[in-house]
């Protein structure tokens, strides 16, 4: 592990144009798209992601 940790990266961003300004990632067990309102789920935990087109 002391060996990969001192490894340098070997690529490089060369251009970044993000569509908006702001991300959310949601990560972990409650991610799971069966556990989502927006995509189905038997709970209205995410109104807002069910509501909006994207």
């Amino acid at each position: 592990m002391a060996k990969l940790s001192g490894m340098k990266d070997t690529w490089t961003v060369t251009a970044v144009k993000p569509k908006y300004q702001t991300y959310v990632v949601v990560i972990g067990e409650s991610a799971r798209r069966d556990a989502l309102g927006a995509f189905g789920g038997h709970w209205d935990n995410t109104p807002f992601a069910g509501s909006v087109n994207g």
